[in-house]
């Protein structure tokens, strides 16, 4: 399969996959396709864990438990895929806000099924966190083609970021169409050199949300 060539190409890194409505990569939005985005650090470490998150159970405890997995020094930037039909999106994202320390960014999104190293995970949170003094994370969101409401991002110049993850929300008639605007704005807003790339989630997290159908953008740039 193609995450198995994946694997087999990049036999040191952390493969995580999530199915998707529309798969971003740079100003284009494709359907039926895989897309996948490598990133090498210099200065920074990565740790991907995963919780099952228990029907009928609070998703309170599986965020602590995330939470716990996932605290060790220099963490600054926690990426969280949810492939929970019965994640309360809400009250997940108020948890982790509140457990984890106050500097570290939280931004993620909603998938119907979630793989970490090729192995499929049902009904679970799966986070990527990421470690080091070094890494500077960027969040927003998308507030109409020409704004976002963001912390921590910065348009084209010296600090431009290197890569920017897209989660979009676009739904309707036509999610690829949307995406697709949605991502084209996106690149003029951070600029051309930026690497753009992203899905199309069911919802999203992001400490800016009014609502989880709002399209967020996180942006990753070791110094």
């Amino acid at each position: 399969t193609p995450l198995d060539e994946l694997g087999q190409r990049f036999r040191n890194a952390h493969l995580v996959a999530c199915s998707t409505e529309g798969e971003i990569e740079g100003a284009q939005v494709f359907e039926d396709a895989i897309v996948a985005t490598s990133i090498c650090f210099q200065h920074t470490q990565v740790q991907v864990a995963q919780v099952r998150i228990i029907p009928g159970r609070s998703n309170h405890e599986a965020g602590v438990q995330l939470a716990e997995l996932m605290a060790r020094p220099m963490l600054a930037h926690l990426f969280v895929i949810s492939s929970a039909v019965d994640c309360e999106l809400g009250e997940l994202t108020r948890c982790l806000t509140r457990t984890l320390p106050r500097h570290v960014a939280l931004t993620g999104g909603v998938a119907s099924a979630v793989c970490v190293h090729g192995r499929p995970l049902g009904n679970a949170l799966v986070a990527v966190g990421f470690y080091g003094y070094r890494l500077r994370v960027g969040y927003g969101a998308l507030e109409g083609e020409d704004s976002l409401r963001s912390e921590g991002l910065h348009g084209p110049g010296s600090h431009s970021p290197a890569l920017a993850i897209v989660t979009s929300t676009a739904g309707g008639q036509a999610p690829t169409e949307r995406a697709k605007e949605e991502a084209r704005s996106v690149r003029a807003l951070l600029g051309p050199t930026v690497a753009l790339t992203g899905f199309c989630a069911q919802a999203n997290v992001s400490p800016f949300l009014t609502s989880p159908r709002q399209t967020t953008v996180t942006t990753l740039r070791e110094e």
